[in-house]
């Protein structure tokens, strides 16, 4: 089977334990303003206007696999593995399932970074190969996540706890993004989210940066929030002061 990726980026520090390689996926249900990665929400190839470049190419899941094990002696040394991202990888759930199982038949240590907008059905089929997920949480006000993402996040919210109700652990990861949802409402709705989880081993803040300006031009795409500043370490050490809080669970900033 093949899936339509648009990455696979080898030596990362910051998608899970340990040195990995995360595996991109191509599309995504959800529409975030902020999104930095706008090559990411189409499942189909794009080419760039008036050049040679083009983002999204088909694989067969062997073959990244076999990509990704190149680099085991690394996982294994640092307590590392693979890394399935997005886009969603749930946007393409059969491809992403037979990944998974892969994954584990190469006994990989798998971390799975979602938006959790899917079906519960899809959620708990892959909580059998997933070892830790990486689950975005964007807006606590489901009306502002609707304006923000393009969705409400009762799906989302139910299968975050879905997951953690067999066990599942997981890291949640808040893109904070000055203007929109970097208030007090948000905050306290994160930390209270933390203390009612059992599994979640950390809080990662990621504040807002504007990587994907420069992308957007090149597909010939608006930027949702062209005015939008970035926050100073002191801003951000604020954020993460005023959430933790409101929780036990460790706060940290990426």
């Amino acid at each position: 089977m093949k899936g339509m990726l648009f990455n696979i980026q080898k030596f990362c520090t910051q998608d899970g334990p340990g040195i990995r390689t995360t595996v991109f996926f191509k599309g995504c249900p959800l529409h975030c303003l902020w999104c930095h990665n706008p090559e990411s929400q189409s499942i189909q190839k794009e080419e760039v206007p008036e050049t040679e470049e083009s983002f999204g190419y088909e694989m067969a899941a062997e073959k990244v696999i076999q990509e990704v094990l190149q680099d085991k002696a690394f996982y294994d040394n640092s307590g590392g593995g693979v890394t399935l991202s997005g886009g969603e990888p749930l946007f393409q759930a059969e491809f992403c399932l037979e990944l998974l199982k892969k994954a584990k038949e190469n006994d990989l240590h798998v971390c799975m970074e979602t938006c959790g907008f899917a079906s519960k059905e899809i959620i708990l089929q892959t909580a059998e190969y997933v070892d830790l997920y990486l689950f975005d949480y964007k807006e606590t006000n489901s009306e502002k996540h609707k304006t923000y993402t393009g969705v409400g996040n009762e799906l989302i919210l139910e299968n975050l706890k879905e997951l953690d109700k067999i066990g599942k652990k997981i890291i949640l990861r808040c893109p904070i993004i000055p203007g929109y949802n970097d208030t007090v409402e948000h905050f306290a709705g994160i930390g209270k989210l933390g203390n009612e989880l059992q599994n979640l081993i950390e809080i990662q803040i990621e504040p807002y940066h504007n990587f994907g300006v420069e992308k957007y031009k090149r597909l010939g795409r608006m930027y949702g929030l062209p005015n939008v500043s970035i926050s100073g370490e002191e801003t951000v050490n604020t954020w993460v002061r005023e959430i933790q809080k409101d929780t036990n669970v460790k706060v940290i900033h990426l």
